[in-house]
């Protein structure tokens, strides 16, 4: 039914409201749920999905809506007014130092534990999205941003695809999945002109898309070893949407078009009939990576950082990426420290900020055509 008005979903979280948008009928597949701004600070997210949300509009005075689709522009206006001596600071909640993107709910065992004393000719996907709605509807917690998480899984929890949209500091369009979810999650990484993608099943301390994908390959594995093979497994993963600074209505409006392409293909819109396919639609995605063929540079110094690649750039190995610049150093020639790449790949992501501290990293290189170790490579994600 089209509603002219957002439905308003209230989330207990420092007494704000998080406006969500609902398309299509409830319960009908596919479910798809897409939020932006978790981390509050990253509104190029929020910009693209309320554009998308005038798209859906659009689609639901044409009957075009196939599945049921949850948009969610900016999921926490909690983090929205997060503002110290000027200053917006969106990652991190100020309450309790925690990053608003980890720390989501692991309730695969427990959805096993209850399903397990069911019958086994009596499983089914449908029995198992219902007792992890019920577990998550009983979830209190003393932590406003530990609620604010279970508010954000409720919504979202039993859709067929999940995306969440971020933004890096500076960055090219790239994504973050599963092995299990790139089937169905290819198409978007071609719509939206991915240039990096990386797949991995655990990469942090459960972040929103993870803690999805973690809780599904888990309760579908067990449905599966009880001879239930129809088993739902979730699609998921974290699209980042550019740079910080890339807000502008003309990419944001490109991003919505592309969402609203993918959605096409995943068989929740039917396509405008009037417009031919576009060259979006026959682009093929870029061929995903391991996590552990990322490379995070981190700068040996504290200073003043220069980069010296373009995003989007390759690089070889000994190849200077940045240089940093000691402005306490009384030698000059010593003032100078060069940062190179250590293996060949892609500059995806790079550090926005041009005053950096020894340690943090300042450039992410995708391709290390596994040479690299496995390391969390989400962070600072």
């Amino acid at each position: 039914m089209f509603r002219s008005m957002p439905e308003i979903k209230c989330v207990p979280f420092s007494a704000n409201e998080t406006v969500m948008y609902r398309f299509g009928t409830p319960g009908t597949r596919p479910r798809v749920y897409l939020q932006g701004a978790l981390h509050a600070d990253e509104v190029s997210a929020t910009l693209a999905l309320h554009y998308l949300c005038e798209l859906l509009t659009v689609a639901e005075r044409e009957n075009r809506v196939r599945g049921e689709l949850i948009v969610v522009p900016h999921c926490n206006p909690a983090g929205l007014r997060q503002f110290v001596h000027g200053r917006h600071l969106g990652r991190f909640d100020l309450s309790d130092g925690r990053n608003f993107n980890r720390g989501f709910p692991d309730i695969a065992d427990e959805i096993i534990h209850r399903l397990g004393r069911i019958a086994p000719q009596n499983l089914n996907t449908e029995m198992a999205i219902d007792t992890g709605a019920s577990l998550l509807s009983k979830v209190r917690c003393e932590s406003p941003g530990d609620q604010f998480r279970i508010e954000l899984f409720r919504m979202s929890w039993g859709a067929d695809i999940v995306i969440d949209v971020h933004s890096d500091m500076e960055s090219v369009v790239h994504l973050y999945s599963s092995p299990a979810s790139w089937p169905r999650i290819e198409r978007l990484a071609a719509h939206l002109d991915a240039q990096t993608v990386m797949l991995g099943e655990v990469s942090a301390d459960m972040p929103f898309d993870e803690a999805h994908s973690h809780a599904w390959s888990k309760v579908a594995r067990f449905l599966m070893e009880r001879d239930y093979c129809a088993a739902h497994r979730v699609s998921s993963c974290t699209v980042e949407l550019r740079g910080l600074a890339d807000v502008e209505p003309a990419l944001a409006r490109q991003d919505a078009a592309a969402f609203h392409d993918y959605l096409v293909d995943a068989g929740a819109l039917d396509p405008i009939a009037s417009i031919a396919s576009s060259a979006a639609a026959l682009r093929t995605a870029v061929q995903p990576i391991s996590l552990d063929e990322v490379d995070m540079i981190t700068s040996p110094i504290t200073g003043v950082l220069v980069h010296c690649k373009d995003l989007g750039e390759r690089v070889v190995p000994g190849e200077v990426i940045a240089r940093v610049f000691d402005p306490t150093e009384i030698v000059p020639y010593r003032a100078w420290r060069e940062i190179v790449a250590r293996y060949s790949g892609v500059v995806f992501a790079r550090w926005h900020q041009r005053t950096v501290r020894a340690g943090m990293v300042v450039c992410k290189i995708g391709g290390a055509n596994g040479e690299r170790k496995p390391g969390n490579v989400r962070l600072p994600d």
